[in-house]
């Protein structure tokens, strides 16, 4: 039997988009071309202190009250405050460990930014991965900062219903105290330690 080619094959059309040039923090962004119209989820290679655009951080900094009231007490006395103005954002002077000495400067992430952050910290499949509290805050803390930064990421994974539902104690369960009442006077109630059974020595001890 002769197989032949078939003919007036419908031609496949490949639509590209240029990925590298569109970076979103937003979990429910849609990527759009003009060719191609897609829901997935975008996911950055890797997360990094450029994840989010500086541009965008500006942006964001100018919108915040509490970010300009320290930029305003910055510019009126700059000298001792954990606060410093560099490449024209907001950044908090932390120590990188509580025995150490070194300092660095971090941003001062915005209210409205701190959502998106923890959503690519934690939830993200590529650069989340579900981590505990200390991995999640470790993984934020040497690149951004944000009043009760620790608070928010606990309630943030207290929130996260995949961590709710297979990340399960793998401890045991502490028993319930049953309490007893006073007794009525003294030697009314004796309390015993006792251990065993011991093995027998050679003396029958």
């Amino acid at each position: 039997m002769l197989l032949r080619p078939r003919k007036n094959k419908p031609e496949s059309v490949k639509a590209t988009a240029n990925v590298d040039a569109f970076v979103s923090t937003d979990p429910d962004t849609t990527l759009v071309t003009d060719t191609y119209v897609s829901n997935t989820k975008f996911i950055p290679h890797k997360f990094s202190s450029n994840y989010f655009d500086t541009n965008k951080l500006q942006q964001e900094q100018a919108r915040d009250p509490n970010i300009q009231n320290i930029i305003r007490r910055l510019q009126q006395k700059p000298n001792n405050s954990p606060f410093i103005l560099k490449d024209n954002l907001l950044r908090k002077i932390i120590t990188i460990s509580p025995h150490s000495k070194l300092k660095r400067d971090v941003i001062y992430l915005p209210s409205s930014m701190i959502k998106s952050l923890l959503y690519a910290c934690h939830n993200d499949p590529m650069t989340g991965g579900h981590f505990s509290l200390d991995r999640t805050y470790h993984k934020i803390k040497n690149l951004y900062w944000w009043p009760k930064m620790k608070l928010s990421i606990i309630q943030h994974i207290k929130s996260c219903l995949a961590c709710q539902q297979y990340n399960v104690s793998r401890q045991k369960r502490h028993g319930q105290l049953n309490p007893i009442p006073p007794p009525d006077g003294p030697f009314l109630l004796i309390g015993i330690d006792y251990c065993g059974p011991l093995k027998t020595t050679p003396r029958e001890n």
